[in-house]
């Protein structure tokens, strides 16, 4: 796995060079009002990095 760090810098998950500083992707799918409603948490979480809100279609739901 490869990202970039919080200074543009490429990072590897590579078994010969562990790394304190990779990416980190969290996906959360919920409706708009919930996660408006935990924004401002969030925000207070995150010091470094991007947080970044997508519309989605969902395809297939199953339950």
């Amino acid at each position: 796995m490869n990202g970039y760090g919080k200074k543009s810098q490429l990072r590897s998950a590579s078994v010969l060079r562990l790394s304190t500083d990779l990416p980190i992707l969290i996906e959360v799918v919920e409706s708009e009002n919930k996660i408006q409603a935990v924004l401002p948490e969030i925000k207070n979480m995150v010091k470094e990095g991007l947080i970044t809100l997508e519309k989605i279609t969902i395809i297939k739901h199953e339950g």
